[in-house]
């Protein structure tokens, strides 16, 4: 059984200086858990204005989500898995930082950090969040119950 506090732990423990935002979220988009470090400052100043200190994780959940689906659909031949060299992880490199989008089961893994952080630092901090998580959410998020 899943937890979401000991997710956000583990989400939590990749954190850093430079990776402000570590995001696990559905396919679709939905955002399931999260964490964030008190120096965030992802987005633009209307983000920060925001009530909700979630929204701009769940704005970060939904495009990452959209960016994958495009990738996947229209590259499907770089995602299937019996390949010795196929995509498993995006590197999106933004005006305000840098964000990597991988999967794990069958849900979605963001790392967000700064222009500092290095992209060898956020691939090896998600290559350890995916191998974690891939055999405890590798059911979660099935559409296909029997």
């Amino acid at each position: 059984m899943l937890k979401p506090k000991i997710i956000s732990e583990i989400l939590n423990q990749v954190l850093s200086s430079s990776i402000n935002t570590a995001l696990l979220f559905s396919q679709e988009g939905s955002l399931l858990s999260y964490a964030t470090n008190k120096c965030n400052n992802i987005g633009s100043p209307i983000l920060v204005s925001l009530r909700d200190p979630s929204e701009p994780s769940k704005m970060i959940a939904a495009i990452s989500s959209n960016v994958w689906s495009v990738y996947k659909n229209n590259c499907s031949f770089w995602f299937e898995q019996n390949q010795d060299d196929y995509l498993n992880m995006i590197f999106l490199d933004c005006e305000e930082g840098k964000v990597i989008i991988s999967q794990a089961g069958k849900l979605l893994i963001a790392l967000v950090g700064n222009n500092e952080t290095e992209i060898g630092l956020l691939k090896m901090k998600m290559n350890t969040l995916v191998k974690y998580f891939n055999n405890s959410l590798q059911y979660v998020g099935d559409s296909s119950d029997n």
